[in-house]
């Protein structure tokens, strides 16, 4: 199935999009994010996005950053949606 759009989103509101996603997927990976907020955003973000594995923590940050990437594309900053790369471990890892 086909997700793309036919309407275009401002460039400042992509880099901003994917500014807010880098400094929400670090604080997470330092626990700077509560445990509720986690699962809140794992509720949509993974859930929507089918990941299996059962550490929510990761998959919360795996979707944003892939998410993040998507964003770059669309940005035009890649000629190719790149494939998805697994997160680093966080600081509880």
């Amino acid at each position: 199935m086909d997700r793309s759009s036919a309407r275009g989103v401002d460039p400042a509101d992509l880099a901003a999009l994917i500014g807010v996603l880098a400094v929400l997927q670090g604080r997470i990976s330092t626990g700077e994010v509560s445990a509720d907020a986690v699962i809140a955003l794992g509720q949509r973000l993974v859930i929507d996005a089918g990941y299996q594995d059962e550490d929510i923590e990761r998959n919360v940050r795996q979707a944003l950053d892939d998410l993040g990437q998507r964003l770059r594309y669309a940005a035009g900053e890649y000629d190719v949606l790149p494939e998805s790369e697994p997160v680093p471990p966080s600081w509880r890892d």
